[in-house]
């Protein structure tokens, strides 16, 4: 009887890191700037946030001067972060800020995956939610639902954490 094969090793954490930053830098930034605000969501998404800082309100957001209350504050907050972080008003402020949402959650899901069931499953697990389309297409716009799945991975975590450490 041959013996078996011995495992083999798992890959560096340093390996596995920079092969999931080339695949998000490649995934999601790459064309934050070059297409217009065409998407009426997305309109309303970056202009209240123009108008919340250019009012100095920070508290209602605002279309045309009118309350906007049909979605959580919280996208319009981040985008006026950025334009003021990036002092411009550029669809490019906004985009980038969404992306760095999206990514922050990719790592997120890598760190999840490779403390609770290894290297490679955290790997895997972040590329496969880099490489959904939908994941992508709402990276490359101003759009809620990324600011909410980071939202709610958060809460998950936090719970999940909660409730396995006692």
């Amino acid at each position: 009887m041959a013996p078996a094969d011995p495992p083999s090793p798992d890959p560096s954490p340093l390996w596995l890191i920079l092969v999931l930053g080339l695949i998000a830098g490649l995934s999601v930034p790459y064309d934050l700037g070059r297409q217009d605000v065409v998407n009426i969501n997305e309109v309303q998404r970056l202009l209240p946030a123009l108008e919340m800082r250019e009012r100095a309100d920070w508290v209602v957001p605002t279309i045309d001067g009118d309350p906007y209350l049909a979605k959580p504050p919280l996208i319009h907050w981040i985008v006026g972060a950025a334009y003021w972080v990036s002092r411009s008003d550029s669809p490019l402020a906004g985009r980038g800020a969404v992306a760095v949402i999206c990514l922050l959650v990719a790592w997120g899901v890598l760190a999840i995956g490779w403390r609770e069931a290894g290297p490679r499953v955290g790997l895997w697990s972040a590329i496969i939610l880099l490489s959904a389309y939908f994941f992508r297409q709402r990276a490359q716009e101003v759009e809620i639902d990324p600011v909410l799945t980071a939202a709610v991975f958060g809460l998950v975590v936090w719970q999940w954490r909660a409730v396995t450490t006692t």
